[in-house]
Parts: structure tokens; C-alpha cells; sequence
């Protein structure tokens, strides 16, 4: 999806009306973090910083790292976000952080967009402690087309900008289904935790087994 300042600004003022998923998302991350040690956490595609800023809500005492290909998206994550000074450049592809340097990486609906899959995992494998953990929400390949379409429907009724709509429902052509993202994960040496099924998208979260 191409990205420029229209499409940013539509993409941050949509997305806005729907924090609840951010917040469900955020809390699902609340439940996995220590509450004795200071965690980093790196929202991969961090977008226009909404989940950031429920993060920072929830679990004040954490580092939220917010990383994007974009600099618009970064520039409009930090107008959200509440704590600055955690805003990354980069691809998933080649993340620029240390070995065994993060407690958790959370991806919400990039996943589409990574140029290569197996790379974005590898490195997130990478910068995860042992017993870290992987979270992402992805699209489910699996979906009835015909549901989508009306999903699509009703956003044009709600006069959603097409830029958006592209982002939310083109990105189905590159999705993965629950299997096939299930296997990529333990295929690069993660361990399955979860798995939730909400239809039109599932979570799962994985750990980084700790090697002894």
C-alpha cells in the first residue's frame, strides 16, 4: 500500500474509532509482562502508535518500542503517543535492536506486508529473550470471501477512505491461515502458547523456548 500524507492522516483518524481492538490487544500483552522487572516491548508496524498508547496506559512502567517502514506513521505515532523517544525506522526485515534485548514483540496486521516472512521471524527471534514472547493478530486467510465483501459494504456505507478499505480487505490476498502461521512460528524455533480464533482474524502467541 502506498503511503502518503492523505493516506496516513485517513488511516489515524479511521482507526481512532476503534481502540477497543487496541485495547483488547494491549491487555491480552498486560497479562504476559512481569510486573517486577522493566520490560521492552516493540510493537512491530507500529502504524500511527495507537496500540503504543494503550500499552503506555496500561503498563506504565514498561519501554514501548514502536517500529514502522514509514515516517509518516511515525511522525503521526508520536503525536499519539504518550511517552516519546521510542520510535524506530526500520523494516521487520532488519530490526536494529540487540540479541536477547526484548520480553515481547506484538504485531497487529502487518504481516501481509512483510517482503519476507521467514526473515521478520528470524529476526524476531533474534532480539527476544529466552522465554520471551511473539504476539500477532493476523487476518485469517481462511475467511469466507463472500463475508468480506460485505464488510467492504458496509465500510464504503461509513464512508471509509479507500486507501483504508485497501489496507483492510486487499490485504486478505496475502494473508495466512491459523496452520500455515502455526507452522512458520515453530519452523524458526518458537513454541506455540495460544491460539484464539475470532473469525476474521485470530491471535496467537508464541514463546522463545529457553535453552538450557
Amino acid at each position: 500500500m502506498k503511503l502518503d500524507v492523505k493516506t496516513v492522516e485517513s488511516f489515524n483518524f479511521y482507526m481512532k474509532r476503534y481502540r477497543g481492538l487496541y485495547r483488547d490487544l494491549a491487555l491480552s500483552i498486560d497479562r504476559l509482562v512481569s510486573k517486577t522487572t522493566t520490560s521492552n516491548i516493540v510493537d512491530l508496524g507500529a502504524g500511527p502508535g495507537l496500540l503504543v498508547r494503550e500499552l503506555q496506559d496500561i503498563l506504565p512502567f514498561v519501554r514501548v518500542i514502536a517500529l514502522d517502514p514509514s515516517i509518516l506513521m511515525l511522525k503521526s505515532a508520536e503525536e499519539n503517543i504518550i511517552r516519546k523517544g521510542y520510535l524506530v525506522l526500520s523494516r521487520g526485515e532488519y530490526i536494529p535492536l540487540c540479541d536477547s534485548s526484548v520480553d515481547i514483540v506484538v504485531s497487529r496486521f502487518t504481516l501481509p506486508y512483510w517482503s519476507d516472512t521467514s526473515k521478520v521471524l528470524g529476526e524476531i527471534y533474534r532480539i527476544v529473550k529466552p522465554n520471551g514472547k511473539i504476539v500477532i493478530d493476523a487476518l485469517n486467510a481462511s475467511y469466507p470471501s463472500w463475508k468480506l465483501f460485505f464488510i467492504k459494504i458496509n465500510m464504503l456505507f461509513k464512508r471509509t477512505p479507500k486507501s483504508v478499505i485497501d489496507y483492510h480487505i486487499d490485504a486478505y490476498k496475502n494473508a495466512y491461515t491459523v496452520e500455515q502461521l502455526k507452522d512458520k512460528l515453530m519452523d524458526h524455533g518458537f513454541k506455540i502458547m495460544d491460539i484464539i480464533d475470532r473469525g476474521w482474524f485470530y491471535r496467537i502467541t508464541a514463546e522463545k523456548p529457553k535453552v538450557f
